[in-house]
Order: structure tokens, then C-alpha cells, then sequence
């Protein structure tokens, strides 16, 4: 078997690993699967490396803003107030994070891949919210009056239902025929499902999201979610639509155990914060919990929570305001990246993809300011995501107003 063979072989054995992955990420009870999967696409990329006689990973526009992130994360990691814990979130966290990056960047160079895992994200997140309203119904996958699916969490499930819903409407406002009937299908799916978690945190972000996508897209979509959002308390049920004009009363949110507990947390937060207020405190979301104890207010509930529930709170009380603005430094050129390439007015396959990653990002953005998911499955996708704008951005696009002719790698 010549080298070429075993390359094609090897590449297609580290792609089908990463969108596999994506699948099982959200299943209980995969834990070794998952590893199995990770490790694999690595090996394969060690594996072209020692082939070709090159680096395998190619430079991507975020390296210096990832070198820059990283290395406050490291730097916070030995100076923090509790080191070893901090080093076991980086191996846990950070360093999973950041290889998704990498192999998604390397292994995915071609808009058809990436347009593969998205679909496999499509996928799972129906399958979840399509078990959570199977559940909701019955009763039987409820926590609190509210939809759970696979997860004992409501806030963790819509979270990424809300997350990957762009996905879906950036593929229905650029596709035609089955295509788009099938993405309306799975925008419903997620829509009613979100409705069933009560989450304010997933309806705000998705409301956002979808009134930047129809912008950007087609602007008499905003008449008809301006219709929609207005004629929605005449059909929706009545503990929905309580729960979603309470987002306007500041008396009801400081009143709720919830979004009471928040402010007092946030307040204590923003003492420690302080203290530290450039480097901060250590990486890690628990370093919060082991704070607060020692700041926390009277008039909160007194239970001790695990972070900030707000994601830029966290980022600067565990690597300070330095770490929040490194942070922010790789959002930026993520966006920037989408957009550069949405200027170009790419082919429809392109651009679905391009909208419903930059709808992502949006939601990620907005949801977090009041929760922090910035870890485990939501951490991985903000990643991965990542990965495939920087892959759809060194891919040598075709132009809607090219002849295509020469490009048949990238027809649908």
C-alpha cells in the first residue's frame, strides 16, 4: 500500500472520528467511547505528520490569540490559590478544548466536512430534544416543572439545544427543497423544546440570534418573528408566558430563588474580583465555590455554589481582567473571520454554515451572561465551532459568482 493510500485512509479515519464524536458527546454512559474517539483522530494526525515529514497542524489566524489565552490559563494555573486543582482543570479542560480546535482545523479542510459535522449536530440535538419533549409529556424527564432529556440539568440542555438551533436556521435561509423543509423541522424541534425547559437565558439568546440571522439574511423575516413574539402569549401556555414576562420585572427576578441568588453572587463575586483584579484568583470554574464561603451575603439563600453563573464574572475572578480581554481577543477574530467571509457572498453551502456558527456564537455570548457552561460539552463545541469557521476561512472558497466548474469538491 503506497503512502498516498495510507494517507487518504488515515484522513478519513481522523474525520469520521471527530463527527462521530459529536454524536455521542451529549450520550450518558460514553465516557470511553469518547476517548477512544479523541485519541484515535490524534494518532492519525501523528501519524501524517511522520508520513509527509511535516508539522501536521497548520497555522490558523487564532494561534497568537490562543497563545496569548493560554498562556494567562497556565500562568493562573501555578499561582493559583489552589494549584492542584487548577492543574487538574487544565489537563481536564483547556488542553481537551484546544485539541478539537486543532484536529477540526487540520482535518476538516474542505466546506463538505464541516458541513457533515454540523449536520451531525443537527442530529443530535433533535434526538435530544425530540426525547426531552417525549419525556416532558410523560412526565418522566422533568425536574422542577421543566424538560431535562438526557441531563439532570434544564439549564445544561437548553444551553445546547439553543446553541445549535442557528445551526439549523442558517441551513433553512440558504437551502431549498427538502433541505430547507427538513432544517424548519429541526428549528421547531429545538423551539418547542426550549419553550418546555423554561429557560429565559436560552429564549433571549435564540430571540437575538435568530433577529441578527434575519438581518443578515432576509430582513422581512424580522416583520414575521415581530408577529410571532407578539401573538405568542394568545397560544403559548399560560406558566410559559408568566415565566417569560417576568424577564421584565426586576421585583419578580429579585424575588425569584434563582435570579435572587444571582445578584447576591454576582455582588460577592465582584469583591473577590478586587482583591485580584488583573490575574485573578486561579484557573478553574470551582475556585468561585472556594471563595465564596467568605464573601457570601446574608440576604442570599447561603447555599454555596460551584461558579459566578456568569461567564465574563468567572473569567476575570479566575485569570482577571487580563484573561477576559485574551478571551475576548479570540472571540473577536472569530467573528471577524465569519464576517470577512459572508462579505465575500460565498455559495449557499458556505454561507448556511458561516450564519448559523456566527447564530451560535450569539447565543453563547448572550445565555452566559447569566449561567457559566463554559466547560465540558459546551466548552468542547465553542471549540469545535471555532475550529470549523477557521477551516471554512483557509479552504479557498468558490464565490456564488464563480464558475464552479473547477470546484466539484464543493457541490452539495
Amino acid at each position: 500500500m503506497n503512502r498516498d493510500r495510507i494517507l487518504y485512509i488515515n484522513d478519513r479515519i481522523m474525520r469520521g472520528s471527530l463527527i462521530l464524536y459529536v454524536f455521542v458527546m451529549t450520550i450518558p454512559g460514553t465516557a470511553t467511547l469518547r476517548a477512544i474517539l479523541l485519541f484515535g483522530p490524534i494518532l492519525c494526525l501523528i501519524i501524517r505528520g511522520i508520513l509527509t515529514k511535516r508539522f501536521p497542524i497548520p497555522h490558523t489566524p487564532l494561534d497568537i490569540p490562543i497563545l496569548l489565552y493560554s498562556a494567562i490559563i497556565v500562568y493562573k494555573t501555578f499561582t493559583s490559590i489552589d494549584p492542584g486543582y487548577s492543574i487538574n482543570i487544565l489537563r481536564k479542560s483547556l488542553l481537551y478544548q484546544l485539541a478539537f480546535y486543532y484536529l477540526i482545523v487540520s482535518a476538516l479542510n474542505s466546506p463538505k466536512y464541516t458541513r457533515r459535522l454540523l449536520t451531525m449536530l443537527m442530529i443530535t440535538v433533535t434526538m435530544i430534544a425530540s426525547v426531552g419533549l417525549m419525556g416532558y409529556f410523560s412526565g418522566e424527564l422533568v425536574k422542577d416543572g421543566r424538560a431535562t432529556s438526557f441531563f439532570t440539568s434544564f439549564g445544561m440542555v437548553a444551553f445546547l439545544t439553543a446553541l445549535v438551533m442557528p445551526i439549523a436556521l442558517g441551513r433553512f435561509l440558504c437551502t431549498h427543497g427538502w433541505q430547507r423543509s427538513v432544517s424548519l423541522g429541526v428549528v421547531l424541534v429545538c423551539l418547542t423544546f426550549m419553550l418546555a425547559t423554561m429557560s429565559r437565558g436560552a429564549w433571549i439568546s435564540s430571540l437575538v440570534a435568530v433577529s441578527i440571522l434575519a438581518a443578515l439574511k432576509d430582513r422581512r423575516m424580522l416583520v414575521l418573528l415581530m408577529i410571532g413574539v407578539l401573538s405568542a402569549p394568545w397560544f403559548l401556555p399560560p406558566d410559559i408566558v408568566l415565566r417569560a414576562t417576568s424577564i421584565t420585572s426586576i421585583e419578580a427576578l429579585e424575588e425569584s430563588e434563582i435570579f435572587g441568588d444571582r445578584i447576591w453572587m454576582w455582588r460577592s463575586a465582584l469583591e473577590m474580583i478586587k482583591e485580584r483584579p488583573w490575574f485573578g484568583a486561579g484557573y478553574g470554574n470551582r475556585i468561585f465555590q472556594k471563595l465564596y464561603p467568605d464573601y457570601i451575603y446574608s440576604q442570599s439563600s447561603g447555599t454555596v455554589f460551584e461558579n459566578a453563573h456568569n461567564l465574563y464574572i468567572q473569567k476575570v475572578l479566575e485569570t482577571g481582567l487580563l484573561g477576559l480581554a485574551s478571551f475576548f481577543v479570540v472571540v473577536s477574530v472569530i467573528f471577524w473571520l465569519i464576517f470577512k467571509q459572508l462579505r465575500r457572498k460565498p455559495l449557499p453551502m458556505v454561507e448556511s454554515q458561516l450564519l448559523g456558527i456566527a447564530g451560535s456564537f450569539t447565543v453563547f455570548l448572550i445565555f452566559s451572561m447569566s449561567t457559566f457552561r463554559y466547560e465540558n460539552e459546551i466548552g468542547i463545541l465553542f471549540w469545535i465551532l471555532a475550529g470549523c469557521v477557521v477551516a471554512l476561512n483557509q479552504a479557498g472558497l468558490p464565490l456564488a459568482g464563480e464558475d464552479i466548474g473547477s470546484h466539484t469538491e464543493y457541490i452539495p
